[in-house]
């Protein structure tokens, strides 16, 4: 305020400066609802925005944005105190090395110290006794406050008085408009250099958890520093455009300006003294309370340490140390505008995320979302949200990418971290209620082939091997489907109640140790079919319900097994049989299954569009996958007559074309068994596609014949399509 208001104002021009306020402040605003909405609806503990932010959107986006926080917080200190020594060296005489010193003449070279050299020392002497006021604690801290906030008060006033005195409506009118000469900055890079002026109430939500009652004083609190200063800042331009001439703005190399219209001048060097000193010393008391309530939630490996409080007031000594350590490196880092660009940014960054957390507690319409601050909803905070990242946009957008890359970074470091809070989070409810949105508008639009989807249903029992069929499982639906694993459990339900506990257990360690994600299910049912047919019928919500049912192919073709596929052509399922051969299954745990994808082959044998068109997609599928990239897919087509061959591969050929699934086609000439012309072309294969029918009740294929094919070929697939499904759309 002191330092570059004048500057800012020459600069932009009275005009411009106005909407940089103006600007500047509609994110103070908008946070401070937000701030004010969560802190009242939850009982807030120490660590302030990053406390707010990871209860709402949970400990890996809390802690990212807690570690830009904190950094930034922490560069504020030093930034603070680079403008007290800015301020500092005007009003003192340039410190000289006496010539002699003990009788020894001093190099002339440092006689007099170079100015950045004396005030990085300076800054340093700063740092160190603000240091030693925050390692002893809030106490002292507040009670300092008092005295710099009166010596503040008192700059304030008596730079208006005398601005008041001297002002000239010519002078106003001459800095009306944005200064063009040489030396003229942009609008948004003269925003960068204000806008860590307006950041201070975040120091003050900081210190939550030093707060007797933080849901009463941190809106109020909030409020109250947001609207003071926004008064100041209104008032500051018209003074400075009305009592000084453009020149005078453009060369004040601090607050020389101030004490040439004050009434008494050296209260301004006082104020510009408190105001630089406060908010150093309110960032150097907030900043460890950030550092401080990460360590308790252990984000990141050996923060535990910084977790430890010293009594008798819970001071976080050791993170005092670190925040120390990162205002000296911003004070020997230099230039005072760069902080400020880099304070900038980060500070915007949080603000956003702030505001994106209130609206994700709004917008999903949490039933313990009930805020005692009624003003404002989720539309003000994604307002908040969208003002915050345009503003960083505008100011620099390669910064501003630069910087939510680095928060992407640290967001997903610490989703590896598989970190659980015992408070819970927001986005539970707000995806909750996407999906309640998504699964309505699902229903107003009607299934289509082109849009056709594998919500795949893969079942298996306790005694069967589930791990062939989950690979293949998620090769065709986890990527661009979705996949439910089952076991079913046969018998009775109070028996079966803890086995069913310990088969999620272990299907939810599946889960985790996978690469693809898929849900599970566990039915307790009196038989095997039973239990499937449940869950044709159930399974699911709306619209969204799955398409396909796999299972293992069973050799013996039980009567309950045949009921099974019965049932689920009756209810519209396409039904695939997994028959994997353990000898050079990839789908297994056998030595084929490193073979290299380009290496590989899958065969389809089409008989027509009613199955062919399943077979083609869900080998797609297969093929998209990294194990299968880029092997080779074979469309392969029995016809008994010379005469048909040609016209058979033309036919093929255009399907593969309009189809747009790159694959050979191939026409196998024979009149003898297709099973034994399946069984010699598909020997050598890895996967190979075959259409069957009459699963349907009263259907009339033997599946029992497919026994034997499956005990010459490699891992089969045995496909009946019940639904609508046309490849060449």
């Amino acid at each position: 305020m002191f330092l570059r208001f004048g500057f800012v104002t020459g600069q932009s021009g009275l005009h411009q400066t106005l909407w940089i306020v103006a600007i500047a402040n509609v994110v103070s605003i908008l946070t401070s609802v937000s701030v004010a909405a969560i802190s009242t609806n939850t009982r807030v503990k120490g660590g302030g925005v990053y406390y707010l932010i990871s209860r709402s959107l949970g400990l890996e986006f809390g802690g990212a944005i807690g570690t830009v926080l904190y950094v930034a917080q922490s560069i504020s200190v030093g930034f603070y105190i680079v403008g007290f020594t800015e301020a500092l060296v005007q009003v003192t005489k340039p410190l000289r090395i006496p010539p002699e010193v003990l009788g020894i003449a001093m190099p002339p070279e440092l006689v007099v110290l170079m100015p950045e050299t004396v005030g990085q020392l300076v800054s340093t002497a700063v740092v160190l006794l603000l240091f030693a006021v925050a390692y002893k604690g809030a106490d002292i801290a507040t009670k300092l406050q008092y005295v710099i906030m009166a010596a503040l008060a008192a700059a304030l006033v008596s730079f208006f008085w005398g601005a008041a005195q001297v002002f000239d409506a010519a002078n106003l009118e001459l800095n009306r408009d944005p200064w063009v000469g040489e030396g003229g900055l942009p609008f948004w890079a003269v925003f960068a250099i204000f806008f860590p002026a307006t950041t201070g109430f975040t120091q003050g939500v900081s210190m939550s958890g030093d707060l007797k009652n933080p849901t009463k004083s941190l809106p109020l609190g909030t409020f109250l520093a947001v609207g003071v200063s926004l008064a100041v800042y209104l008032a500051l331009p018209f003074l400075f455009a009305g009592a000084a001439t453009r020149e005078q703005l453009l060369t004040d190399p601090g607050a020389a300006t101030m004490k040439g219209m004050a009434s008494y001048p050296w209260l301004i060097d006082a104020g510009v003294f408190a105001a630089t000193l406060s908010s150093a010393l309110a960032s150097f008391m907030g900043a460890p309370r950030i550092l401080r309530a990460m360590g308790v939630d252990e984000l990141f490996a050996g923060s535990a340490f910084f977790a430890q409080a010293d009594t008798p007031n819970s001071e976080p000594r050791r993170a005092v140390c670190v925040t120390l350590l990162i205002a000296l490196a911003a004070i020997w880092a230099g230039d005072l505008n760069a902080l400020a660009g880099v304070v900038t940014m980060f500070f915007l960054l949080s603000y956003g995320a702030l505001n994106y957390a209130t609206f994700v507690e709004g917008f999903s319409r949490n039933p313990s979302f009930r805020p005692r601050f009624k003003l404002g909803g989720w539309r003000t905070s994604l307002a908040g949200a969208v003002v915050c990242a345009s503003v960083m946009l505008a100011i620099d957008p390669a910064a501003a990418v630069v910087s939510v890359a680095v928060l992407m970074g640290l967001h997903r470091f610490l989703v590896r971290r598989d970190l659980h809070s015992a408070s819970g989070d927001a986005r539970r409810g707000f995806y909750v209620q996407r999906i309640k949105d998504y699964l309505f508008k699902l229903r107003e639009r009607p299934e289509h082939p082109r849009n056709w989807r594998p919500v795949v249903l893969a079942v298996t029992h306790p005694g069967e091997d589930g791990r062939p069929i989950a690979q293949f499982a998620q090769a065709v639906s986890s990527a661009q489907g979705i996949l439910t694993m089952a076991v079913v459990l046969r018998g009775e339900f109070e028996d079966l109640v803890e086995e069913r506990r310990k088969q999620l257990a272990q299907l939810e360690l599946f889960v985790r140790s996978s690469e693809e994600r898929f849900f599970y299910e566990v039915p307790i049912a009196d038989s095997y079919a039973a239990g499937i047919r449940s869950l044709l019928m159930i399974h699911g919500i709306g619209d969204l319900r799955p398409n396909t049912l796999m299972l293992y192919w069973s050799a013996g073709l039980e009567s309950e097994y045949l009921e099974v596929l019965s049932d689920a052509t009756a209810l519209s399922y396409n039904v695939v049989l997994f028959h994997p051969h353990q000898s050079n299954s990839p789908f297994s745990t056998a030595s084929a299954a490193v073979l290299p994808g380009h290496q590989r082959r899958i065969d389809i044998w089409w008989r027509g569009h009613e199955n062919g068109s399943l077979a083609l997609l869900l080998a797609h599928l297969v093929r998209d996958t990294k194990e299968w990239g880029r092997c080779k897919i074979r469309l392969l087509r029995i016809v008994r007559g010379v005469d048909e061959m040609e016209g058979s591969e033309r036919e093929m050929v255009e399907l593969i074309e309009s189809s747009r699934i790159a694959a050979k086609v191939t026409i196998v000439h024979s009149k003898g068994d297709p099973f034994d012309v399946i069984a010699e072309e598909s020997g050598q294969s890895h996967l190979v596609f075959v259409g069957v029918g009459g699963l349907h009740v009263g259907g009339r294929t033997d599946l029992s014949r497919y026994n034997d094919l499956l005990e010459r070929l490699p891992t089969t697939v045995l496909l009946s399509a019940s639904q609508s499904l046309d490849v060449e759309v």
